[in-house]
This record gives C-alpha cells, structure tokens and sequence, in this order.
C-alpha cells in the first residue's frame, strides 16, 4: 500500500512537471516551487528535488524573486533535518533579497523560519522578535494563512514561557476566524494540547494531541505525525499510564528513524528514558540514553553554535556603516562617470577647446571631490563618535560587573576564616566569567560544629552571581536567624526562603542551585551531609590494603535528585545522611563545571570517571599540591577552547 501512494505521488509529479515545460522561466520556477511545497510533508526529500531544480533555474534566467523563494524552500528542508548552519546561510541571503524588492510575504517567510530556528539554538528572544517581525509582515501583505502560521507559533510562545491561558485565548481568536481546513490544523491542536499539559489538565491534553496526530496522518506531515505522538507519549507517562506512553514513544522513534529526523528522534527518546527509569528498565534508558547524547551532540555543539552566532553576528550590519559603503561606491562611480567623460572632452575637440575643458573639468572636480571628502569626514567623526560612546558605554557595564566581583568575593569566607576550623584544605575555585554561580559557604552552628557547602547555582556570569547571593544568604539565615543545624533540615529552609524570595511578582522565576552540605561531628568522628543532585566524594586508604603500597578507594555519598529552589511542583525534604569518619581520609565537594568541560584531542567532556581516577591518583599528597595538578589537568585539557561553566572544587583532610 506505502510502495502504491509512493507510486501514485511520483505520477503526480511527473505529470505536473511535464506540463510545466511549454511555460515561462519564471512559470516554470513557480510550479517547481509549488509542487516542492505541495508534497514536502508527504515526501521533503523528493520536495528539495524539485526546490533545487527551481533554483537552478531561477539562477541560471535571473530571476530574483523565484531564487530567494527556492532558498527558503531549501532551508526549510535543511531545519527539519537539523542542519542549522546552512539553513541560516540560506535564509539571510533569501532575507536580503527580499527587502531589496520590498516584498514583505516573502521576507515573513524568512522570519517565520528564523523564529524556529532560534528556538532550536535556544535564544527565546531572538525566537520571539523574529516572530513578531513576521507577523507584522503578514499584516501588510495581507497573508491570511501566513498571518495564522505565525499566531500558531506566538502561542507556542506563551505556552514556552508558561503563559498557559493567553496560549489559549490566542487559540481561541484563530478558530474565530474561520479558516478553511489545511495543515494549520495540526499546529493549532498541538498548541491546545501544550496548554492544556502545562495546566496539568493532562486528559484535555491528550485528547487534542490525538486530535493533533490525525491531522497530520491526514496530511501526510510525517515530522509532525512524530511531534504529535511523542507528546502523546509524555501525556500517558503524566496519567501514570506507562504502558501506552511506552507505545507512543516507540511510534515516534520508528517514523523518525525511518525518516532520519534526529531533531525528533532526540524529543522522543528523551521522553522514553524518563519512562524506563521510572520502571526501573535501567539497562534499556542506558541504551537509549546513549543514543540521546550522540544525536544531541551530532545536533547542536559549542562550535555550531559559535559559528552559527557569527554568521548571525556578520548580518547585523549598523546604519551607518551601510551609508558609509553606499557613498563610497557612488563616490567610485561619479569619478569613474567624470573620468569618462574627460576622455571624450579629448577625443571631440581640438586644442583650445580641450584645455578650456579641462580647466572648467579641473574646477569642478576639484569642488566636487572636496566637497565629498567633506561630508565623509564629517561621517567618519560621526561613527568614531558612535564607536568612542560604546566603548564608553561598555567600559561602564565592565566597571560595574568587576566592582560586582568585589561584593562577591565579600560574601566568600576568607583564608583566614577557613584556616580556623579546616587545618588542611584546598579550594580550586574559576569563575568562567568575572562573576560566578558557583560558591563556597562556611559557617558554624549555634553549639558551635562546623559547616561547609560547596553551590552551584543556575546559570554563570551576572544572573547566576545574583542567584548566589540570594542563596548564600539563605543558608546564612537558616542557621543564623532559625538556628537550625541538620544539613536536610537547613536545605529545606533554604528552598522555601527561594521560592520566597523569587515569588513576589507575576514573572515565573525558576532558579534554584544544586549543592553539598556537610556539617563535622569531631566529637563523634562524624559527617552529616545532605546533598541537592551534586555527591560528595571521600577518598581514603582501602581497607583491604596492605601497610606497604596501599591501595586508596572511593566512596560515593549519593545525593537527592532534585535541586534546592525547586518551583512548580512537590519538593520531598532532602535525606541527611550519617557518614563515620577516619584520620587521613580526603573529602571532595565540588559543582559539574570541572567534568563539564569540553576538551582533550576530541573536544569531548572531561567527565566524572576520569575525574575520580585523577583524584585516586593525587589524595595521598598533600593538598596544595592537590590544587596545583587538578588546575593542571584542567587547563591541559580545556587546551584553547573557551571554559563552558564555572568551576569549583574543595578538598579538606580529616
């Protein structure tokens, strides 16, 4: 039956081709186009077929319009199949085409696609800008269609952002509108079904995403027939229903790999992993989580997205630098006009006339180049003006942010407080930017036993240094104001004083931070530790080991799965644990930064195994010397790539 539609598709094709022959260049590229649009949901790669045989053709016969058109036609394809650098290659060219003939349902078009492709980089504000541009685009051209493409994707929007009951009413005005029946009624059940997950009325929800998979079966959109039935999926896994969640799931992965769309290959393994670890199928979410990361890593890297910010980077070209490129030419070409025309002054008169020309030539050339170089020196101050009072600008910021490398260095503890109650001690502690998320707290509780915790709060640089300030005070308040002094019970504090402090507008906050608390029972030869995601690591002699050449060992205390500033749904208080301590063994608390880091002869990760193989290596020496290699290692492999996340690391000798 697949082999007979397959059949049939190919014969429509061939048909509408065919006729397509006995028309104009520029009928000819806007049929090809057509058919390349009418049949890639059913078939994207006999679709760029046809897209690249248009666009051949709009080359070769010069044809501005149909060219840009066959470009979008081309990037549209390449986004589905996850190839983001070409993609946008194409679209600023078909974008910069677009505006040079001031054809605005066109330029919507490159907009619309470039909305989706920031949220493929995740830069929501770039995702959201295109996507206003577009639909104010569509409002001029008078695009119904296009117009709703673009109202569909704005509430997919409220829906990212959790503005659940205005992705709803955006809904609601689109089926106000009457629109006849097409592919648009996929994206608008999809978007009802997000809304309705996001307020956790999952049977709603589900209903419209099957809504939203026969839509697209009827319309033969196979990526969005996979969109569909992985959100099915998550929405039985919510209803407590693994069974078909797992079925779903195993849907989407088939047509995805039939089909080679790693984008929604990844979405749906993803989903399916949560499912196997809730049923405890560990041995199949290992196998598929494998998979996950190498299509996560094949889709989007460090280097891609650099070098996919930098051809975004070159687009964004200042006004002024334009104007300036636009003189300079039409200087080129009135000296090239009036060097001409000094020539046929030569060739048509004689002698007399000849010199009296070129004195009357001279005069006004003359005139003219001054008053030229004028104007472009008056520019040139203009844009050095504008390039001094940036740097000025940006010297503030910088100023501002070094001064806030002061304040948070402040809220550290000192060497010397450190010093009084850990002996022996590192702290491998770098920033990736001026500030950091990352911070270490010491304190000591109201009988006087000490406290440590090594945090790593959510995101780097500005934001995540002002999560931590936040976060360092709400420990200091739990022992402090509230006298607490269980690790798990001061934690609990700590996420209730977050959701506290992050709650007082109507602006979802969700930062939180992950960490290790320990508090020391010397008395007792005791650790009490509770931990948010992050494990605390000791490392001591083995007790299998002989006195001589003894071998050193590993042990892991596990943290609770959940971060401390947890928002949205049920936090269970963190387990405290109670570890017996020995003289001489190493205690390692430390954030992801240090195994996070991309580097080595592959660009890959450090990771925590080579990690704990490093430190097996160096516990027994003394713990500056510690410092000295782990910082080694680090830089080694980090080599000349950029520091992706900051880094801290303690280590404190019993």
């Amino acid at each position: 039956m697949h082999s007979m539609k397959s059949y049939c598709l190919f014969l429509l094709s061939a048909i509408l081709a065919f006729s397509l022959s006995a028309q104009s260049p520029a009928e000819r590229a806007d049929g090809l186009l057509k058919i390349a649009t009418e049949i890639y949901n059913a078939a994207p790669d006999s679709s760029m077929t046809y897209c690249l045989e248009a666009k051949s053709l709009s080359k070769k016969e010069n044809l501005e319009e149909q060219y840009a058109y066959s470009l979008v036609c081309e990037s549209r394809y390449l986004l589905l199949k996850g190839d983001l650098k070409p993609a946008l290659e194409k679209l600023n060219e078909a974008a910069g085409i677009f505006e040079k003939l001031k054809h605005n349902k066109g330029l919507a078009k490159c907009y619309a696609l470039k909305s989706i492709l920031m949220g493929r980089l995740l830069n929501d504000k770039e995702e959201l800008e295109y996507l206003l541009k577009a639909r104010e685009l569509y409002i001029l051209a008078k695009d119904t269609l296009g117009l709703a493409a673009s109202s569909v994707n704005l509430a997919l929007d409220y829906c990212e952002a959790g503005n659940y009951e205005k992705a709803l009413s955006t809904l609601n005005e689109l089926i106000a509108m009457q629109l006849p029946n097409g592919k648009n009624d996929f994206f608008i059940q999809v978007n009802f079904g997000m809304a309705y997950f996001g307020k956790k009325d999952f049977s709603k929800a589900a209903l419209h995403y099957q809504k939203s998979v026969e839509e697209a079966r009827k319309y033969k959109m196979v990526d969005s027939e996979i969109t569909g039935l992985t959100h099915l999926g998550e929405t039985f896994f919510r209803l407590k229903n693994s069974t078909e969640a797992i079925k779903y799931f195993n849907e989407a992965l088939l047509l995805a790999r039939k089909n080679k769309l790693m984008v929604e290959e990844a979405d749906a393994l993803e989903g399916l992993i949560s499912v196997l670890e809730e049923n405890k199928n560990y041995p199949e979410a290992f196998n598929a989580l494998k998979r996950f990361r190498l299509l996560k890593d094949s889709l989007l890297n460090i280097e891609k997205i650099k070098s996919l910010n930098e051809i975004e980077n070159k687009l964004k070209l200042t006004e002024k630098e334009k104007i300036i490129a636009e003189q300079g030419l039409a200087l080129e070409k009135e000296n090239a006009e009036l060097a001409s025309s000094k020539f046929r002054g030569i060739i048509l008169t004689g002698g007399v006339i000849v010199l009296i020309a070129a004195v009357v030539f001279l005069f006004l050339y003359l005139k003219r180049t001054r008053n030229l170089y004028s104007l472009i020196q008056f520019q040139k101050k203009e844009v050095e003006f504008q390039k001094e009072l940036v740097e000025t600008k940006n010297k503030e910021v910088m100023d501002s942010i070094s001064y806030a490398r002061y304040i948070q260095d402040g809220m550290l503890p000192s060497d010397k407080t450190i010093n009084t109650i850990f002996p022996e001690y590192f702290i491998l502690y770098k920033p990736k930017d001026i500030v950091a998320g990352d911070f270490y707290w010491v304190e000591r509780t109201a009988e006087g036993k000490p406290l440590l915790a090594a945090c790593d709060c959510t995101g780097h640089g500005v934001p995540g240094a002002m999560v931590s300030i936040v976060a360092c005070n709400a420990l200091t308040r739990a022992v402090k104001e509230f006298k607490l002094t269980s690790p798990g019970v001061i934690l609990d504090k700590v996420n209730e004083l977050l959701q506290e402090a992050f709650s007082k507008n109507d602006y979802e906050i969700k930062d939180g931070m992950d960490g290790v608390l320990c508090m020391f029972d010397k008395n007792n030869s005791e650790l009490r530790v509770a931990a948010a995601n992050n494990p605390l690591w000791i490392i001591g002699p083995s007790l299998s080991g002989m006195e001589e050449n003894t071998q050193m060992e590993l042990s892991q205390v596990m943290p609770d799965k959940q971060p401390v500033g947890k928002f949205g749904e049920e936090i269970m208080p963190f387990e405290e644990k109670t570890i017996a301590l020995n003289k001489g063994e190493v205690l390692y608390l430390f954030s992801d930064g240090y195994a996070d880091q991309f580097g080595g002869p592959k660009g890959k990760k450090f990771k925590y195994k080579q990690m704990a193989e490093l430190m097996l290596q160096i516990a027994h020496l003394p713990l500056t010397e510690q410092k000295e290699k782990l910082n080694t290692a680090f830089e080694n492999w980090r080599g000349k790539l950029d520091q992706v996340d900051d880094v801290l690391v303690i280590g404190v000798r019993i």
